[in-house]
């Protein structure tokens, strides 16, 4: 007995809607999404909806939602269709094709050999550069010495410094460079600081280019502090959220669509740009 075909993302939202009996146009207009993206994302015309993979996903999430479906089976299920489009391109290639990727193959592992021994080259004379400033970098502490010990008089007990030689002492520590030194060791690097605060309900995603921080529906109240040099937000419906970055309200008006969705990268960039983890 074979096994029962599993339905597609697409199949699954059409069942859904009509199991409900519900219309386009009435779910358009709760969910704030254009009809014709509620058609595209049934007949899995995905190309159709701006903005990449993220739009899609963030579609799908809440029209799943409205239907009662699970919103990670369906995430699920299109990750996983994805994936099949891409290893069926895979598989068409031609012989020809093929042999050119091998060649190529070999080609890139030669590169890579290569800029190895370049970067392990290029570190070994960095190491020997920064080792021979190190040794004269080590002077002006044994310099600083002999002066002092010049300028000050040597008694047995309390030593007293005349105005004279304080200020001699002092000119000698600033020209040598001590005080702009101490000013840059003890400066510290000021990270990018971001800031969302919910007002109304909305759905938000929050990516970095190595992992997904936040991923949820977000309640009224709600707030999220990042400190990541480098992030893209997605949000549901941009009027129902306050981003600021660096203490300052970012516009998130410029970067939305007709489905008041905004998907913004900070502290610049675009979103079609981007790699998540899921890219």
């Amino acid at each position: 007995m074979s096994k029962p075909k599993e339905t597609s993302v697409g199949e699954t939202l059409a069942l859904a809607r009509k199991k409900k009996r519900l219309r386009y146009k009435k779910l358009s207009t709760e969910l704030n999404i254009d009809q014709s993206y509620l058609i595209a994302l049934e007949e899995e015309n995905f190309s159709k909806i701006p903005g990449g993979q993220a739009y899609v996903k963030g579609f799908l999430r809440a029209y799943a939602k409205k239907l009662d479906l699970n919103p990670d089976d369906i995430i699920e299920k299109f990750n996983f269709s994805s994936d099949n489009d891409f290893s069926s391109n895979i598989g068409n290639l031609t012989n020809s094709q093929r042999t050119i990727g091998r060649f190529l193959n070999k080609k890139f592992s030669l590169i890579i050999i290569f800029l190895s021994f370049f970067i392990l080259l290029f570190g070994y004379f960095v190491y020997e550069f920064l080792s021979s400033a190190d040794s004269n970098h080590s002077e002006p502490s044994t310099n600083i010495l002999m002066i002092e010990k010049d300028l000050i008089p040597q008694r047995s007990s309390e030593v007293s410094l005349s105005n004279e030689q304080t200020n001699q002492i002092k000119a000698v520590t600033e020209d040598i460079g001590l005080n702009s030194n101490t000013q840059s060791m003890n400066s510290s690097e000021k990270r990018n600081k971001t800031l969302i605060k919910v007002n109304e309900e909305c759905w938000l995603e929050v990516f970095t280019q190595s992992e997904r921080l936040l991923y949820k529906l977000a309640l009224p109240g709600e707030k999220y502090s990042f400190d990541d040099d480098n992030l893209m937000i997605i949000t549901g419906n941009f009027r129902n959220v306050e981003v600021l970055f660096n203490d300052k309200i970012v516009d998130l008006g410029v970067n939305a669509n007709s489905a008041n969705i905004s998907c913004i990268v900070l502290p610049a960039g675009d979103c079609s740009e981007f790699r998540t983890p899921n890219s």
